[in-house]
Parts: C-alpha cells; sequence; structure tokens
C-alpha cells in the first residue's frame, strides 16, 4: 500500500525512531515503526485483518472512513482511505484500498 501523512511533520515524527520514542515512547516508537512497514507491506487494508495483533478496524459512524490499528496500549495509529490522488474514500470494501493516510497517534478513547 502508498502511505501518506497528514503533516509533514508527523511523516518525520512516525519514520524516525528517535523522534518518535521521544513524542510516544520506546515501546510506542517500535510499535508505530512495525505498523508502518507492515501497512507499506500489504496488498489493501484487507491484508491487515490477517495480520495480528494489528486490530485493524473502522471506527464508529462518528468518524466515518477512519480506520485504526493497536500501536500499544491505549494508543493508536488512525487513517483514512484515499484514492492515489488523495481524495477521500470514505467506507468502501478494504480489499479496494491502495493508499491511506496516516492522520494522527492517538487515544481516541478519551475523545
Amino acid at each position: 500500500m502508498e502511505i501518506k501523512f497528514k503533516t509533514a511533520k508527523l511523516k518525520k515524527t512516525c519514520e524516525n525512531y528517535d523522534l518518535a520514542r521521544k513524542k510516544w515512547g520506546e515501546k510506542e516508537a517500535r510499535a508505530i515503526i512495525k505498523r508502518l512497514n507492515e501497512m507499506q507491506s500489504a496488498d489493501c487494508i484487507a491484508d491487515l485483518n490477517h495480520a495480528p495483533p494489528t486490530r485493524c478496524h473502522l471506527l464508529e459512524p462518528h468518524k466515518r472512513g477512519i480506520y485504526a490499528v493497536d500501536v500499544g496500549h491505549p494508543f493508536r495509529l488512525t487513517f483514512q482511505a484515499i484514492s492515489e490522488s488523495g481524495e477521500l474514500l470514505g467506507n468502501i470494501d478494504a480489499s479496494q484500498v491502495k493508499c491511506i493516510k496516516i492522520l494522527e497517534v492517538t487515544n481516541y478513547h478519551d475523545d
């Protein structure tokens, strides 16, 4: 899958172990980099469901079209399905999604 990021700063932080460790801690930094590698290696979002313990899932309807994967309790890596040109796809068949945009690393349970 092709991976894009919401911001250049987020991309830099997620892809650099030292920056990620400073922001989220060592355990989460390793998990974030591991998840990004798994996502990049996958052909589509549907492939992530077969790679435990990612727990790739769509979030509740109030956050329609946003997926999450575990990166260490309570943090999740959230992302949206997008077209190759960057347009939001919304809720479509996960086997059709070949490009994603990373939104944030967050504890969305506190929202």
